[in-house]
């Protein structure tokens, strides 16, 4: 009795003191005759929890739950279920489910075992049946529900060499086997003495203490953890692939080594391809192994990391990708759960945008554009041609500037050209990077001291300032008239913010408030007709 389960909050004086509708449940309930006088006149429970007890530590309790006629030994679904509810609110860790029918599941009862818990489920542990017969087959309840929280139970025979012949199998529905024949037990007879049983439903009672000297060992182990490492260390038995899930037997005393899962998990980005994910190191761990996939990809890619490392370089990514990754590490021969996903945006090389031509006086031709990089001496590349042209000519910027002046010669007076502009983005400890094409500008060039556009419209838009951190002005020039809206997305492509107005055909220069947008990369579209018009802009 020093194993029993009390209930403190509740001592026996007619008064429900813990105010969970039963009076006096300070040993646990009956639920078949609703009474908190709940002992044991069948022999069953108290056989089942003999031999949870003499193989657990001391400081696992057996909580007293009856649902079952205690002359019959037969019980119904609404009681066994109020049972479960009943252990799940008071605590229970581990529920031992030494009964079984045959029939149609119930979802009463599958609902009571998936909810227990909530969202950290219970375990459960239930016997197979001990009819010999195939539970592929004949679906024998609750061992047949395939619940990550479910794990069923065979029983072996007298030698622990095969299965018992009494005992129902599964191939795909029985995950292990116990030790389920002629076993020494408690018996309910005054003074205590020992007895033999054989079934099933002491085959559950072996998992169940399996499972409770693995949660004490792993005191952070979910309930699937503790099946997983059940059901990884069962030892074959003879044609156990044939009648069982894992084809074994519990290997009883395996606690499975508790490797945790990494903390202090992050990453930085080192330039615009490549981020280095850090972790605090366990000196206990092996190696550490990461894996990481960009957003919307169903696969991963992994990468393991040198034994006593506390970090993992990776490149080249995708500049202005949206990346996830996960850490986890070897202890020994066992492997961690992976730690929780984590987000990392990589940086974006930006095209310039808002760019202006005129000539001067002097007659010299100037492009010029909002840095894409404020304060970094970056460069940029210009490409030209004459319209019709299929060739560039290419010309670089000193590092640091951002325009490029062309004397009077380069362009031919009356002449429309086609230009565009481009960043190189220096990545240290990699290869350089271009980012792409500024959409294609057009300008005529004219008599010096004359700023002529293009006769056709200039088809660009450009943001200022940018990176921006309360406003930025989006500018932009059409040949049509209209409804225009202007849209900005974050990289994820979630919209954050829409602006409609009516455009008349011309340029325009619409002011936007970003101050209530998180920092980022943002994209931002104009829409007027069926002209569109793209660009990207950093909030900070």
């Amino acid at each position: 009795k020093e194993r029993y389960w009390i209930n403190d909050g509740d001592p026996i004086n007619g008064v429900d003191d813990d105010g969970n509708c039963l009076d006096d449940d300070t040993f646990g309930w009956d639920f078949f005759e609703e009474s908190p006088q709940n002992h044991d006149y069948h022999g069953h429970g108290t056989a089942a929890a003999g031999i949870i007890v003499t193989g657990t530590p001391s400081d696992v309790e057996i909580m007293n739950i009856k649902a079952f006629d205690p002359e019959s030994g037969k019980g119904n679904i609404f009681d066994i279920v109020c049972a479960i509810a009943y252990g799940d609110m008071m605590g229970a860790d581990i529920f031992n489910m030494s009964f079984g029918y045959y029939g149609s599941p119930s979802i009463l009862l599958e609902n009571a075992i998936t909810n227990a818990g909530g969202t950290e489920p219970k375990l459960f542990v239930a016997s197979a049946g001990n009819e010999g017969t195939d539970n592929d087959l004949i679906e024998h309840f609750p061992s047949n529900y395939m619940l990550p929280n479910l794990i069923s139970a065979a029983a072996m025979d007298e030698t622990l060499s095969h299965l018992a012949g009494f005992s129902n199998f599964g191939k795909t529905t029985v995950e292990v086997a116990a030790p389920g024949t002629q076993i020494t037990t408690a018996g309910i007879e005054f003074p205590i003495q020992t007895i033999l049983v054989d079934g099933t439903s002491f085959a559950a009672p072996h998992v169940v203490r399996e499972a409770a000297n693995i949660m004490l060992n792993n005191p952070g182990y979910s309930a699937q953890d503790v099946i997983s490492c059940i059901m990884d260390n069962a030892t074959p038995i003879p044609n156990g692939l044939d009648s069982l899930i894992t084809g074994g037997q519990i290997d009883e005393g395996q606690s499975c080594i508790d490797c945790t899962v990494p903390t202090g998990v992050y990453a930085e980005a080192n330039s615009i391809i490549r981020m280095t994910v850090y972790w605090d190191n366990d000196p206990a761990a092996t190696k550490y192994q990461v894996r990481y996939r960009e957003f919307g990809s169903p696969s991963w890619t992994v990468v393991g990391s040198a034994p006593g490392n506390d970090f993992k370089s990776i490149y080249p990514l995708t500049f202005g990708g949206a990346y996830q990754f996960q850490v986890r590490k070897l202890c020994g021969t066992e492997w961690s759960a992976y730690s929780p996903i984590y987000e990392i945006y990589m940086p974006v090389c930006y095209e310039p945008s808002g760019i202006h031509y005129f000539q001067k006086p002097n007659g010299y031709h100037r492009l010029e554009w909002p840095h894409a990089y404020p304060g970094t001496p970056i460069k940029y590349q210009i490409q030209h041609r004459p319209q019709g042209s299929s060739t560039w000519t290419v010309i670089g910027t000193t590092p640091g500037n951002n325009f490029k002046q062309f004397p009077p010669s380069t362009f031919t007076q009356g002449v429309t050209y086609q230009f565009r502009v481009r960043t190189l983005c220096d990545i240290t400890g990699g290869p350089n990077v271009w980012s792409f094409h500024s959409p294609i500008h057009h300008f005529t060039a004219g008599i010096p001291g004359i700023f002529r556009l293009g006769e056709e419209p200039l088809q660009a838009s450009g943001v200022f300032p940018n990176p921006a951190t309360d406003g930025i002005e989006f500018a932009f020039q059409t040949s049509q008239s209209g409804q225009a809206t202007i849209t900005i997305m974050d990289a994820m492509g979630r919209n954050v913010h829409t602006k409609s107005f009516r455009h008349s055909a011309g340029f325009r220069q619409e002011k936007i408030d970003i101050s209530s947008l998180e920092n980022g990369a943002y994209f931002i579209t104009v829409r007027v007709g069926d002209f569109i018009q793209n660009d990207k802009f950093v909030k900070w």
